[in-house]
């Protein structure tokens, strides 16, 4: 009796070992190769922080996300529309958004990020973000 519960025993561990390897999963791509990823440049708004994440199933990318943090770098209130372009190798935008700030006071720095994902047409293509700034205005 107690040889049968044994052999059950590793039967179900190797059939459970078998099947676990069949799901997939998605991964977060090294942060190492995400350094550089992100074009910004401005007199405006400087980039306090960000990141990047680019999720990989099976070697393709799936869904891509941005995270920035800015603060106003001159001493007056401003409005600011800024546009992020998720881009391929060739600095094709695949995917543009703008998005607009308002009434942010001289030198702030914001608290919560502004965060922009794509996961839609040719997304497999992605390389990089160049985020740039349209238009702003002192107020």
């Amino acid at each position: 009796m107690e040889r049968k519960i044994i052999v059950f025993s590793v039967i179900f561990l190797l059939t459970a070992l078998a099947v676990s390897g069949c799901v997939e999963t998605s991964t977060k791509t090294d942060d190492d190769k995400l350094t550089g990823k992100i074009n910004y440049n401005s007199d405006i708004l400087g980039l306090v922080n960000s990141s990047l994440d680019v999720i990989e199933e099976n070697g393709e990318i799936l869904y891509v996300e941005v995270t920035l943090y800015f603060r106003n770098l001159l001493d007056d209130f401003i409005n600011v529309i800024y546009r992020v372009d998720f881009c391929d190798m060739n600095d094709d935008t695949i995917y543009s958004k703008e998005y607009n700030l308002n009434n942010i006071p001289g030198n702030y720095r914001f608290k919560t990020p502004d965060v922009f994902s794509y996961d839609g047409e040719n997304v497999g293509e992605f390389d990089h973000i160049n985020v740039y700034i349209v238009e702003y205005e002192i107020i």
